[in-house]
């Protein structure tokens, strides 16, 4: 019962999104080239401040024994959903009385057959194809504003790849730190193991936010705002499947299970150690798909207006979406 609740709740958080995506988009392109991406930098920004606010809440209120924590209290897993319905409910006044939207004419063709035509498009194909491959080679869950900011502030012009390539290494360089250290016994500490991943959100989320400029560029989108969005959010989500895969393929020849882990000994740590610079070494091939993602706004106009398509990597791109 309870898994069901949960579903439809999440069900509405994703028709909410794909409104809200819309929007977003919409009031994107009506920046100036200049400017055009701070509208979406500040908006992560504020997500990434509230998903932050959200962590310390859980990761607070849910430290008590009973879920495996040190704390003598407990906020309960009941006041948690009450927060979060009571911050659900917040939105609804904020999106009847502060979202001023002229309604539009209606679109020129089905989604579905739209969807298809734009995936033909050599600038779409190759950026799924980046967003697929790269999430499957790069899964990598934090959140951060430093880096959405900073992108925002003085790089809205500079070259995409190379933002992702160095961001992408910089991750690597920074969790290997206190892996290694934890993993070797040099120096153990859950603050230590917790906190200094923490500086790697910044290139991380930066690199998160240059892949979402890239669907500002994109001509010919009135009415189809959400849809162009969703196409990218899609596209990254569905390599998390196949990134689960292959990492419970790759660590089912070592041996990290948890019996093992307890004992501690040279072995398991050499065992340990393998399988972080297997899941390295994979995170560093990621930055090779950077390639399908053009360099700028600019090469991307100049892609569009060339008009190269390919009904092949169309149905490709299309079988591989869910």
């Amino acid at each position: 019962k309870l898994i069901i609740l949960m579903m439809i709740a999440n069900f509405g958080t994703v028709m909410a999104y794909s409104g809200f995506n819309g929007a977003l988009m919409d009031v994107s392109q009506r920046e100036s080239e200049a400017t055009r991406g701070s509208v979406v930098a500040d908006v992560n920004i504020v997500h990434y401040v509230f998903m932050v606010a959200s962590s310390f809440m859980t990761g607070i209120g849910l430290n008590s024994e009973d879920y495996g924590g040190t704390f003598s209290w407990t906020m309960g897993f009941n006041a948690i959903m009450w927060v979060c319905a009571a911050a659900s409910l917040l939105t609804i006044p904020f999106s009847w009385y502060c979202i001023q939207e002229v309604k539009g004419e209606r679109a020129s063709m089905p989604p579905f057959r739209y969807l298809f035509n734009l995936l033909q498009e050599r600038v779409i194909y190759r950026y799924a194809a980046f967003r697929f491959f790269y999430n499957v080679f790069s899964q990598i869950t934090v959140t951060a504003s430093r880096g959405t900011y900073l992108i925002k502030l003085r790089g809205l012009y500079w070259n995409w790849r190379y933002i992702i390539i160095v961001c992408e290494v910089a991750v690597v360089c920074i969790d290997v730190i206190p892996t290694m250290l934890t993993i070797w016994d040099v120096y153990r500490s859950q603050w230590f193991w917790l906190g200094v991943p923490l500086i790697a959100e910044v290139p991380s989320a930066a690199a998160s936010y240059v892949t979402q400029l890239f669907m500002l560029e994109i001509d010919n989108t009135k009415g189809f705002e959400a849809t162009l969005m969703g196409l990218g959010v899609t596209t990254e989500s569905v390599g998390t499947p196949f990134a689960t895969v292959i990492t419970k393929t790759i660590d089912g020849y070592f041996d990290i299970e948890r019996t093992f882990i307890e004992q501690d000994d040279h072995h398991v740590r050499s065992q340990v150690t393998y399988t972080y610079i297997i899941a390295y070494m994979l995170n560093l091939v990621s930055v090779i798909f950077v390639f399908l993602l053009p360099k700028q706004k600019a090469q991307i106009h100049e892609l569009q207006r060339e008009g190269h398509r390919s009904k092949f990597w169309g149905i490709v791109t299309h079988k591989r979406l869910p």
